[in-house]
C-alpha cells in the first residue's frame, strides 16, 4: 500500500467511573472541552468525548457495569491510554489489504452509533487489524462515509503533538505502524499528519502509550497507572 497521510482520530483512555470523573476535570483544566457523555451499549461502554484537532477526540471510557465490555477485559489496569485510531478514506480497501497480509488475517470491521448531548447521533465504521487484545490496540476510522464528529473544531481544538510507545515490543509496533497504517517517515520518526510517533524499547512488563497535547494551560499533572498524558503550550 502506498504511503497515506493519516491523522490521529481517537485516543481512548481506560478508566473506572471514579477515575473518569477526575480525568475529565483535569483535561478541562488543561484546556480541552467535554463535548459528549455517551453510552455505547452495543460494546458496553460509557465514553466522555473531548475534541482534538482534526475533528477527532480523546475518549475517556469506562464499563457501563463490571464486565460489560464485549472484547475481553482491558480494564484490569486503569487509568491508561490503550486505544489509538487514525483516519482512513477507504476502510474497505484497508480491510482487504490487511486480509492479504501475514499477521492481519483476522482483521475486521465494526460499526456503531451513540446519542450526543444535543440529541443528534454520532456514527462510526472502524477497521482493526486484529481483535482488540493486549496492552495496546490500534485501528482506522472511516472518514469517507462518516465525516469527523467534531469537524467544526478541527482547527481550534488541542492538537496531539506526539505519541510515544514504550515497552518490550516497540520495534514490532513501529514496523506494524509503518506496514499496516502506511505512515510516512520524516526525520527518522513516523508521522500521522503533524503528530510525531516515537517508539522506545524498554525492559518493562507491558507496552505503554504516552500522549502529548498542545493546550492553553499545560501546567496540569495527570497520573496514570501505565502510559501517560502530558501537555505543552499551544
Amino acid at each position: 500500500m502506498k504511503t497515506i497521510e493519516r491523522r490521529v482520530y481517537n485516543i481512548a483512555v481506560l478508566v473506572t467511573p471514579e477515575q473518569g470523573d477526575e480525568l475529565v476535570v483535569q483535561l478541562e483544566q488543561a484546556g480541552l472541552r467535554l463535548a459528549d457523555d455517551t453510552a455505547e451499549r452495543n460494546v458496553g461502554l460509557r465514553s466522555r468525548l473531548l475534541p482534538i484537532a482534526g475533528g477527532g477526540f480523546i475518549e475517556v471510557s469506562c464499563e457501563l457495569s463490571p464486565g460489560s465490555f464485549v472484547h475481553g477485559n482491558p480494564f484490569t489496569l486503569t487509568p491508561r491510554p490503550a486505544l489509538l485510531t487514525f483516519t482512513t478514506a477507504d476502510g474497505a480497501a484497508d480491510l482487504a489489504y490487511w486480509r492479504g497480509m501475514p499477521g492481519t488475517e483476522n482483521a475486521f470491521a465494526q460499526a456503531g452509533s451513540w446519542r450526543r448531548q444535543d440529541g443528534t447521533f454520532g456514527y462510526y465504521t472502524g477497521v482493526m487489524p486484529g481483535p482488540p487484545t493486549g496492552a495496546l490496540f490500534f485501528g482506522l476510522q472511516e472518514r469517507r462515509l462518516f465525516p469527523p464528529v467534531y469537524a467544526a473544531e478541527a482547527d481550534t481544538a488541542p492538537a496531539v503533538r506526539r505519541l510515544r510507545m514504550r515497552g518490550p515490543n516497540a520495534a514490532q509496533l513501529r514496523k506494524q505502524h509503518a506496514d499496516w497504517f502506511s505512515l510516512p517517515e520524516r526525520n527518522g520518526n513516523l508521522h500521522a499528519g503533524e503528530t510525531e510517533l516515537v517508539f522506545e524499547t524498554a525492559d518493562i512488563a507491558m507496552d505503554e502509550l504516552f500522549v502529548t497535547l498542545a493546550v492553553p494551560n499545560p501546567d496540569v499533572t495527570i497520573r496514570m497507572a501505565a502510559g501517560g498524558i502530558d501537555f505543552v503550550q499551544a
